[in-house]
């Protein structure tokens, strides 16, 4: 039937009446989303909200299988309108669909009052979104709501951009909130970010936080390579904290056993036990570590 489009369109919406079975109208409107496209669209996510469960369950599943740009920017453009149990289904159906021409309509619901769709509306950045999504998912990372902000962290996490790692990077440098600065330094380590260890050092270095400091030494662990050494040490030395200095020790420990040149790291943690104060403990628990004649030495 489906070849004769009109005739097709005229039995799919006889079927789809409210007097059939749930199961032909479910097929109905199969049959219309091959013939009729965007226009059923509003047809099917009302059914989202429908009280027969075939019906509800039937509209995701077609919403999927039609293809087209077209189809994904007239699902976006119902969102505002949909309550938010039928939204959250929306959403899903958007992620999906894997089609980035709904992100600027998703963007928008980040910057509507909260809803249960809300963390949702950020988990399907996570999959549509890029570079441009870092601001509207950071504004969001410290808020009220855990849901929410763990939906933005893991988001942040998840974007595929190659451009997201310097944009998160510099979203970084320039926040003043702990709140904000401690999701952004978890959404670096997530991303494997090592492009990032010269911001962490530099926030690791001038932020009084002990928080912010905790989560860049934490990142800085699997993020650091043995050229950052020299400088993971003068920064544990530097710290008056002792629950830092402990994160830093561990840090250092792990980019320094990636160091080949076993001789120059024992320089480098000589070199730091003589300018320790605070950090002495540290400095000397490294220097057990790693061993050897130079270090029993120094320790005698």
């Amino acid at each position: 039937a489906t070849g004769d489009t009109p005739a097709a369109q005229r039995l799919a919406k006889m079927l789809a009446g409210q007097e059939m079975p749930s199961a032909v109208r479910a097929g109905a409107y199969r049959l219309q989303a091959r013939t009729d496209g965007p226009s059923v669209v509003p047809d099917l996510l009302s059914l989202l909200k429908s009280e027969d469960a075939v019906l509800r369950g039937a509209a995701p599943s077609i919403l999927m299988t039609m293809a087209g740009t077209e189809i994904t920017e007239a699902i976006a453009a119902h969102l505002p309108a949909l309550p938010p149990p039928s939204r959250i289904v929306a959403l899903s159906v958007l992620s999906e669909r894997g089609d980035p021409a709904a992100m600027k309509a998703v963007i928008d619901l980040l910057g509507q009052p909260r809803d249960p769709a809300t963390a949702a509306a950020a988990r399907t950045l996570g999959v549509l979104g890029n570079a441009a999504c870092v601001p509207a998912l950071v504004q969001l990372a410290a808020d009220s709501d855990p849901a929410v902000r763990a939906a933005c962290g893991q988001a942040l996490a998840r974007l595929s951009d190659p451009a997201v790692d310097a944009e998160i990077t510099r979203r970084l440098q320039t926040a003043t909130s702990p709140a904000v600065k401690v999701p952004l330094v978890r959404a670096l380590l997530d991303r494997g970010a090592a492009s990032a260890v010269p911001a962490l050092l530099e926030t690791a270095t001038i932020d009084t936080d002990k928080d912010v400091q905790k989560e860049c030494w934490k990142a800085l662990r699997d993020l650091a390579d043995a050229k950052d050494v020299p400088e993971l040490l003068a920064l544990m030395n530097a710290s008056e904290n002792a629950k830092i200095r402990r994160e830093a020790e561990r840090t250092v420990a792990d980019a320094a056993s990636r160091m080949t040149d076993t001789s120059a790291r024992m320089d480098l943690l000589l070199a730091a036990l003589e300018k320790a104060k605070e950090s002495r403990p540290s400095v000397i628990s490294l220097l057990g570590r790693f061993g050897g004649e130079r270090a029993q030495s120094a320790l005698v």
